[in-house]
């Protein structure tokens, strides 16, 4: 598989989450479909080789399976903040304290 190809089947499986982020998530899933793929012609990139990186088939994280128990709810008691839980990418709203909107 080329590197372009590759990095198509990537953009193209890339998963656009819904709701609100929904517009902003597909331009920019529209906006890495036409950037080109490094190459070591590229200087940015001459000693990043990524061809073995692209051999390998490219996808996003799922998304997690909920909050694990052994972990503290709010592991700084008292503390007057929000928190927000990304998990591979992926807000956990059971792990989240925030205000309703």
């Amino acid at each position: 598989m080329s590197q372009s190809s590759a990095a198509q089947d990537f953009v193209a499986n890339v998963q656009v989450p819904q709701g609100a982020a929904a517009p902003l998530a597909q331009e920019g899933q529209e906006g890495m479909g036409v950037l080109p793929v490094p190459t070591r012609k590229s200087e940015r990139w001459k000693y990043s080789p990524i061809t073995a990186m692209l051999a390998r088939p490219l996808g996003t994280a799922k998304a997690p399976e909920g909050w694990p128990a052994d972990v503290e709810p709010n592991p700084v008691p008292g503390l007057d903040a929000y928190r927000i839980v990304l998990v591979n990418g992926h807000v956990v709203p059971e792990a989240c304290d925030l205000p309703v909107a």
